[in-house]
């Protein structure tokens, strides 16, 4: 990434920093600007829960749903994926699919700090789909700065087998300054 100085016309490539070099952290920070910014990702998308507690007791970090009603489940990692982070984001979709709309209301009003009316009317606003339409399908996207080969290839199989799963790379760059900026690029789907 480069900052340009537009005065004396040059280029100044900003160094590729990382969240735990920053002492950034991945639920306290990380997590707190896609809640706030879920359009990071690439796409509109609606929080409608943050550190879900599952059945399991596991936290699924964030959940949102996207303009077609699909739940998306978002899994972050502070710097490197690990090995296994898409299986943990299966567990968690699959638990989630089984969500009602009473239950994604619901989950969203906590989130929200609302009335389930409130909530349902929230997202009925951010739909484009009938409501019998929600949570036919879920999502999954993986965030990282970088993802290991392991879980390259295997979202590449589960894309082919059609299951909808993402992975998208945060990168933190600074400057002298020591400002800090995020770049997002979606790595998987490829663009088309």
């Amino acid at each position: 990434m480069y900052r340009v100085d537009v005065k004396n016309k040059q280029l100044i490539e900003l160094p590729v920093a990382s969240f735990s070099d920053l002492s950034l952290k991945e639920r306290y920070d990380i997590q707190e600007w896609i809640s706030g910014c879920p359009k990071i990702l690439g796409e509109e998308l609606l929080i409608i829960s943050k550190e879900l507690v599952l059945p399991s007791g596991k936290r699924l970090d964030l959940l949102a749903i996207d303009k077609k009603g699909a739940l998306a489940i978002i899994e972050l990692k502070r710097d490197d994926s690990g090995s296994s982070v898409e299986w943990q984001a299966i567990k968690y979709a699959s638990y989630c699919s089984s969500f009602h709309n009473e239950d994604i209301y619901r989950h969203f009003a906590e989130y929200a700090k609302t009335h389930s009316d409130t909530a349902q009317a929230k997202i009925e606003e951010f739909i484009e789909c009938e409501l019998e339409n929600i949570n036919t399908s879920q999502r999954i996207l993986l965030v990282a700065k970088q993802f290991h080969s392991e879980v390259v290839s295997a979202v590449l199989w589960l894309r082919d087998a059609e299951i909808d799963i993402s992975c998208i790379r945060l990168t933190p760059f600074t400057d002298s300054d020591g400002s800090l900026f995020v770049s997002s690029e979606v790595l998987i789907p490829l663009p088309e």
